[in-house]
């Protein structure tokens, strides 16, 4: 039985996927079991998954109809056979050591989860050969590179955590860590979610209010590449946004984090307001989902609308807090005397 389980759910990311499974295959900690989640590809990620697998008998393949990001992962996550998890996306890649340091840091911390930081990169900006450490990156694309990460090694609880989530947005995406599969829930994963599956993971771990103890890495073993071709530009994901982002106001009124829900709310409104998210009938969101959004913001009092804004901002976030109807009936009939 390995020491650590790694999954990767892989959709139609044929042009990419060698560098990732590579990427694992070269790691310096050898015992792990690399799960490769096909979940319904169409173009030939399918065989690029199954050629792998006939290479390294530490490769194991899962076929399965489309199901999500969230639904792959789950899929991995129940087919796991050791003690300890980790996640790496199928258009990123690691470096060497990565896994080897975390599972050493997970051990002999004994902590329930340990969490590493990233470097993030447009695809446009990678070069070849790509550096092969931390300070190569640095070196190179000090001017590209994003650099996310923890200030210090040390073990917090997860009611610490929530404060570096929430009030410092050190959003932890689940290929930040490694986990104990004993602290793993399936109700952490919903079927069919293809964004922000990672915060209502996290969202899910909150509400539960468990015990659980995150130790924390200096680390940046992880390359997160930025694409513009990315699903999750696709105007209909905004119904996945906007069901976490309902789930999230809900856990900071109870939570009592003011701060941050004035933030969520304003995320929320605002992109409604400004027409990003399209909630007309015609529109790709779904009315119940429009009517909860609504009933959610109609919850936040009215000392939550950003104050820095300028008054005009103010006022109409005002209008659309005390009435989302009335504010888009009023919108559209500016908008049809201006085009007049």
């Amino acid at each position: 039985m390995p020491k650590l389980c790694i999954i990767m759910p892989v959709y139609n990311a044929a042009s990419y996927l060698a560098r990732a499974v590579d990427s694992v295959l070269a790691q310096t900690f050898r015992d792990f079991e690399l799960i490769l989640v096909d979940d319904g590809s169409t173009d030939s990620s399918d065989k690029i998954c199954d050629e792998y697998a006939k290479k390294d008998e530490r490769i194991r393949v899962i076929h399965q109809e489309n199901r999500g990001i969230s639904g792959a992962k789950l899929t991995g996550v129940q087919a796991v056979r050791g003690e300890y998890i980790g996640f790496v996306d199928n258009d990123d890649y690691i470096l060497p050591g990565r896994f080897e340091r975390m599972y050493s840091a997970i051990v002999e911390s004994k902590a329930d989860m340990v969490c590493a930081g990233c470097f993030k990169i447009h695809d446009y900006d990678l070069t070849s050969p790509l550096p092969a450490n931390e300070q190569e990156y640095v070196d190179l694309w000090r001017d590209v590179l994003v650099i996310r990460g923890y200030s210090r090694d040390e073990t917090i609880s997860i009611k610490a955590f929530i404060h570096l989530y929430f009030h410092e947005v050190r959003l932890a995406p689940l290929w930040e860590l490694v986990i104990r599969k004993n602290r793993l829930l399936p109700a952490y994963f919903k079927q069919g979610l293809n964004r922000c599956e990672d915060e209502y993971f996290w969202l899910s771990i909150f509400e539960q209010n468990q015990n659980l103890s995150i130790h924390t890495i200096t680390d940046h073993t992880y390359i997160h590449i930025l694409r513009d071709d990315s699903t999750r530009t696709n105007p209909e994901l905004y119904n996945d946004w906007l069901m976490v982002m309902n789930k999230k106001i809900e856990f900071l009124l109870k939570a009592g984090l003011n701060v941050s829900l004035r933030t969520c709310y304003w995320q929320v409104a605002n992109r409604i307001l400004s027409g990003e998210i399209d909630t007309s009938k015609k529109g790709p969101i779904k009315a119940d989902l429009i009517r909860e959004t609504y009933s959610q913001l109609r919850k936040t009092p009215y000392r939550y609308v950003k104050r820095d804004s300028v008054l005009l901002v103010r006022l109409g976030h005002l209008f659309f807090h005390m009435t989302p109807t009335g504010y888009k009936l009023v919108q559209r009939v500016l908008h049809g005397q201006r085009g007049k």
